[in-house]
């Protein structure tokens, strides 16, 4: 019982302590006029902008009911962007206000030091949202804007200037260790797109296992080569389906191929190691075949952690 009464004690004087604490920040932050810690007015939005200005005006989205676009081209990101919100609205070709509240999506100049193809301006008032930006790209991120700043039916009043603060914007997936199914990836692109990721770097070799198809040498992704998820690889329609996917949301996939080192999965299923003589006319048949069947402007080598081997290699 005693214990008891001793620990209760604590409490008790452990609860004073807060409440004595948060009183005098509670006056602390009166008398500076801002509280430090309290319930955030706007949301945040990630990545930051790079001019951000609040207002006091609110768009009343569950009001919304036009959505104008000034060129054709654009009719995809508006058709996208009706489909993420659930609003059954038609899009409208022009440049003329039609009806009380709208969200116009505008090709023009937005200027940027760079990053031109994906800078953006949105502008939210009371009545109109104007999205422009030199590109769909552009528009896209914009919408991508849009989703962070909705508040239930509401879309907080705000000016931005944006575009990306380096040019390769990525996240990498390593599946060689672990495989991933193709919904699980495109799970993860949507999640990119959503933060304006713009580079897909797809680690699919490695010492465990191979997972891209290679029509020359199936012995690549057959189980027995594999220590891990035997058996699970990327056949060559999941690959170009992945690489679709990632366009449409204006995202670059760039699949890695580890050479020299981390190949001990090679090794196996092609009896030689990759610096061998042999090795290398496979290596090189396989970079033409993935070069030529898919539709991507990058190949990565990985090439870290290498020992070069003391022999001659013949070009």
């Amino acid at each position: 019982m005693q214990i008891l009464q001793l620990t209760f004690a604590k409490i008790q004087k452990v609860l004073l302590l807060f409440i004595v604490l948060f009183w005098q920040f509670h006056v602390h932050a009166q008398q500076n006029g801002q509280y430090l810690i309290s319930f955030q007015k706007n949301p945040s939005l990630i990545p930051l902008p790079q001019s951000l200005n609040w207002t006091n005006e609110t768009f009343p989205f569950n009001l919304f009911d036009a959505i104008l676009i000034n060129v054709f081209s654009l009719k995809k990101e508006a058709g996208q962007f009706l489909k993420h919100t659930k609003k059954n609205i038609t899009v409208k070709s022009g440049n003329n206000k039609t009806k009380d509240y709208q969200i116009q999506l505008k090709l023009s100049a937005v200027k940027s030091p760079f990053g031109q193809e994906e800078a953006c301006h949105p502008i939210v008032g009371n009545k109109a949202i104007v999205l422009t930006a030199n590109t769909p790209h552009g528009i896209f991120n914009g919408l991508q804007t849009l989703y962070q700043l909705m508040n239930r039916d509401k879309i907080q009043g705000c000016e931005i200037t944006d575009y990306p603060a380096y040019n390769w914007q990525g996240y990498m997936l390593d599946v060689e260790r672990n495989y991933q199914s193709p919904e699980l990836i495109k799970q993860q692109i949507d999640v990119m797109a959503k933060y304006k990721m713009n580079i897909f770097h797809f680690h699919v070799t490695e010492d465990i296992a191979w997972r891209l198809e290679i029509k020359q040498y199936p012995q690549l992704t057959a189980s027995e080569n594999m220590l891990r998820n035997k058996g699970k690889y990327y056949s060559v329609k999941e690959m170009k389906k992945l690489i679709a996917y990632c366009k449409e949301r204006y995202i670059t996939l760039v699949p890695e191929i580890d050479m020299p080192g981390h190949s001990k999965s090679f090794s196996r299923a092609m009896g030689t190691d990759m610096q061998s003589d042999r090795g290398i006319k496979i290596v090189k048949n396989i970079l033409r075949e993935v070069c030529t069947t898919y539709d991507i402007p990058y190949l990565h080598v990985g090439a870290d952690e290498v020992l070069i081997k003391k022999q001659s290699i013949s070009s």
